[in-house]
């Protein structure tokens, strides 16, 4: 038996531990590796389902994204990560996601 309390606190501690290897994988431009260190974040991850939808939205120029295109939107969302806390209404509890070349939420960090 588990109390909410702890189970956050794990998590909070989990994710900690996670950010410092996601971080330095996608430092290392391993998306592999990166995707191996994903956060814990115990909710919805459907994009659809979100309370906000494409607030912000990008088209681009092929039908699929590369690798590539999903490193550089992680890195500006890192690059940005202490301005979008600012935003949040509890920056504590705030986690990142950005889709894959294969799956719609294909990385997750907190």
């Amino acid at each position: 038996m588990d109390t909410k309390e702890n189970s956050l606190q794990q998590v909070s501690q989990q994710n900690a531990y996670s950010a410092k290897y996601f971080q330095k994988f996608i430092g290392a431009e391993d998306l592999e590796q990166a995707a191996l260190w994903q956060a814990n974040v115990g909710r919805n991850l459907s994009l659809g389902d979100f309370a906000r939808v494409n607030v912000s939205r990008a088209d681009v120029a092929h039908d699929e994204l590369s690798a590539s295109d999903c490193l550089g939107l992680i890195q500006r969302v890192m690059a940005h990560e202490g301005a979008i806390r600012e935003l949040a209404e509890t920056p504590d509890e705030l986690v990142f996601c950005c889709t894959s070349p294969t799956d719609e939420v294909g990385f997750v960090w907190a």
